[in-house]
């Protein structure tokens, strides 16, 4: 359906990491790919024992976060974003509409483009005025309908309008990473530099990791129907012609795996004419010159393998991604716990502490609200053959985390249903016997560092 092609597009656009370990190096090197801060932009970072991971700039003018976007005038280090109201039913006096968290400071106006694969046509950077009592409502849209506030909303008035001319701008330059791929740059009118875009010169795409590979930036495989009554369907199925995109990717595919599925690439084939139907939660919705054939099946072989290096010398590992046939650096993959051997990433909990958590992958499985016990005294997780050998269970609802003490197979299982211990399941079970909750000071601590000098 179309609704699930555009989330399929959006997972397929985004960096997919893969949680897998390999060897241990020191710090990677920077090289001719690293990000550096310019004369303007200081980059700030994520550090993690010896290692680090860029983590988005400050504008040391505007004194502010911000992030490169691309608009119709090119690629610019934009404020975060706020929405834009007004306070009469005309539009004629604006308000910034803000949440409990947003300060007095420089944000930006985003122009969004109405068509998904274009840039947004263009942006505003302003700073906020004076915060005024909130109203029962304000007024927004093309025909400038009224809204509802709410109890978390936080009202400004529109201060100076500073214009795309107060942030910084960038250029994407093309530079190759070994004899196959290619990297975009992102250069700072200030010199600042960040990798972006990863392209396969073979295979004539924009490439991301998945599954082991630099696989296609692809748009998903659909199934449709020839009638407005999304009765018939179409014998076979086809590609959304989205963003110039020239291959597709089949997700779910049968691998004889009883944990995961496959995924199946294929090149983009002839445009179809005419007109699909879409069977989508607004009804079944017609779609003219929006699809095209599917080509020929794509081999996992033509795609760069990835091979996953671990950087560091403390408890806390890097993990890179490499090109397995030249050995080049391409992107972080994540962290590892050397500890508990779990992949990991940072996260802050009610403390206020950002710490390195586990994040799944092996090692690590999931408990539910189970015990092994009647008195409801002694916590389990059922053990999965998804899921063999784990170190660590996560609590997902609470995010506490326990070390497992053994494995046994219950005839009963327990849960608590108003404050009594009630049988959960009669049906046998092999479970892993939990620990007390490990105490968050166990994980590692992160912190947000931000270069103080060009460069850096």
């Amino acid at each position: 359906m179309r609704g699930r092609s555009r989330l399929a597009w959006a997972i397929a656009c985004s960096a997919l990491l893969t949680g897998a370990c390999g060897e241990t190096q020191p710090e990677p090197p920077v090289g001719p790919l690293g990000t550096h801060s310019g004369s303007r932009l200081r980059a700030k970072w994520v550090v993690i024992g010896d290692q680090r991971k860029f983590a988005g700039w400050y504008d040391t003018e505007l004194e502010v976060d911000c992030g490169f976007s691309h608009l119709e005038a090119g690629y610019w280090c934009l404020p975060r974003s706020i929405t834009l109201g007004y306070a009469d039913s005309s539009c004629t006096h604006p308000l910034f509409i803000g949440s409990e968290e947003t300060e007095p400071g420089v944000y930006s106006i985003v122009q969004a483009s109405e068509e998904y694969c274009l840039p947004d046509h263009g942006a505003d950077v302003v700073r906020t005025g004076d915060r005024v009592a909130r109203p029962v409502q304000y007024y927004s849209g093309t025909g400038c309908s009224p809204r509802e506030t709410t109890l978390g909303d936080h009202i400004f008035e529109v201060g100076e309008r500073l214009g795309l001319e107060a942030v910084v701008q960038a250029e994407p330059v093309r530079v190759s990473v070994d004899d196959r791929l290619e990297r975009t740059l992102l250069v700072g009118s200030d010199g600042s530099e960040t990798p972006s875009t990863l392209y396969d010169t073979q295979l004539e795409t924009p490439v991301r990791s998945l599954k082991g590979a630099y696989v296609p930036v692809a748009s998903p495989v659909d199934s449709g129907y020839s009638d407005a009554s999304c009765e018939s369907p179409l014998p076979t199925r086809f590609v959304w012609n989205q963003c110039g995109a020239a291959f597709a990717m089949d997700y779910g595919v049968p691998n004889g795996d009883a944990c995961s599925t496959g995924v199946d690439f294929y090149r983009v084939g002839p445009k179809v004419t005419g007109t699909v139907y879409s069977d989508e939660s607004s009804g079944c919705t017609s779609y003219t010159d929006a699809v095209s054939e599917l080509g020929e099946l794509v081999a996992w072989s033509a795609f760069v393998a990835n091979e996953d290096k671990q950087f560091g010398e403390r408890r806390i590992r890097r993990i890179m991604g490499t090109s397995a046939e030249s050995g080049a650096l391409l992107e972080h993959n994540g962290w590892y716990d050397t500890r508990w051997e779990v992949a990991c990433s940072p996260r802050r909990r009610d403390d206020g502490v950002t710490r390195c958590y586990p994040s799944g992958g092996p090692g690590l499985t999931s408990a539910r609200d189970v015990f092994g016990d009647p008195l409801c005294k002694q916590p389990i997780a059922t053990a999965s053959d998804c899921a063999p050998n784990p170190h660590l269970v996560e609590d997902w609802r609470n995010g506490r985390y326990f070390s497992i003490l053994g494995e046994q197979d219950l005839p009963q299982t327990f849960h608590l249903t108003d404050d009594v211990c009630v049988v959960y399941s009669n049906t046998p079970t092999r479970a892993y016997l939990l620990s007390d909750a490990i105490d968050p000071s166990e994980f590692v601590e992160a912190r947000d560092v931000t270069s103080s000098v060009q460069r850096g």
